[in-house]
This record gives structure tokens, sequence and C-alpha cells, in this order.
């Protein structure tokens, strides 16, 4: 695939996502690309962000469900609809917060999993976060902040919405793609 999702280093190894095209491993020194594995998904999916969790594994957001593997790609889990409580494939962005939960951005909303148990929910929040969300970080007080197409939210480390940034207080629109400390 000509379309990159995403670049990001882990491991001495800089991951390249594509659209339709897998993903692969870029080696700087040879400026040659591989593929991250032989496994299906890592030749032909679409892979739009990735994360790493402290025991070093990958969480992988992709058009066909959320990926756990090995950082030299061997798929150790698949979440999709079939097996979790997404009520879509399409994971569009994961984070790995301080606390080791990962944070789930999806076409249709805002997922939690406890990366221990592999417990997911959606229902702590107070009220549900819907809409594509495309882009979660924390910020240096531990609170998250999730970009979406309904607007901008800051959620406390008590979980719950603190704020929620929309037309109707402060953004010139509700469609937000990312947002830096």
């Amino acid at each position: 695939s000509e379309i990159i999702l995403f670049i990001n280093k882990v491991c001495n190894k800089i991951l390249i996502g594509t659209y339709g095209g897998g993903m692969h491993v870029f080696n700087e020194k040879t400026l040659q690309l591989t593929d991250l594995s032989k496994e299906e998904p890592f030749l032909y999916g679409c892979f739009f962000h990735f994360t790493q969790d402290k025991k070093g594994n990958l969480w992988i957001a992709s058009q066909e469900g959320l990926y756990q593997s090995t950082v030299d790609g061997h798929i150790l889990k698949k979440y999709d609809t079939m097996n979790s409580l997404f009520t879509t494939n399409a994971i569009f962005y994961v984070y790995a917060d301080s606390m080791d939960r990962l944070w789930i951005g999806t076409k249709f909303g805002l997922f939690l999993m406890d990366i221990h148990s592999g417990k997911l929910r959606s229902d702590c929040f107070g009220t549900p976060i819907k809409g594509e969300v495309k882009y979660i970080t924390e910020d240096s007080r531990k609170e998250m902040w999730v970009c979406s197409s309904n607007g901008l939210y800051r959620i406390g480390q008590n979980l719950q919405v603190l704020d929620h940034f929309t037309t109707d207080n402060i953004l010139p629109d509700n469609q937000v793609n990312s947002i830096q400390e």
C-alpha cells in the first residue's frame, strides 16, 4: 500500500502501518522494508495505530479489530465483535496509560480494557462516549484526553468525564483529531 497510517519506533524498530498493505519494519541502515511477520494480518491488513504495554507486548488498532502481539509480530490474541464487547471491528487508536489500562478508540466510541484481566468496558465514564475516537493521550496530571467526532473529553483518574468541549462552549468544530499538552 502507498498509504501510510502511522510510523513509530519501538524496541529499536521503526514500525509502519499501512492501509491494506500490512505492517512493516523499516531498517534505517539498509533503507529496506520488511514485513513485521508472516502472519496473514500483518501482510495485508489495515493498521491505524499501536501502543506498547509494560510487559512489552504491542496492542495494534486495525480495521479488523484489536490485536495483541509480541514485538516480533506473533499474534497473542485478537479482539473483535465476535469475542468482545466491541460494537465495530474498526479500531482507530490505542493508548496504554500509566496505570496499565488500554484506552481504545473505535468508529463508534471509547472502550477501556484492564490489560491484566482482559476485561473490556465502555460504561465507566459516567455517560458512554460515542462517535469516532481518533486520538487519546494522558497529561502530566494523569488525566486522559479523548479526541472524537463529538468534541474533546477530559477524563479524570476516577474515570468520570470532567469536561466535554464542543461547539456549544469553546470549539470551532466538534471534529477533534489530536491534542498536545
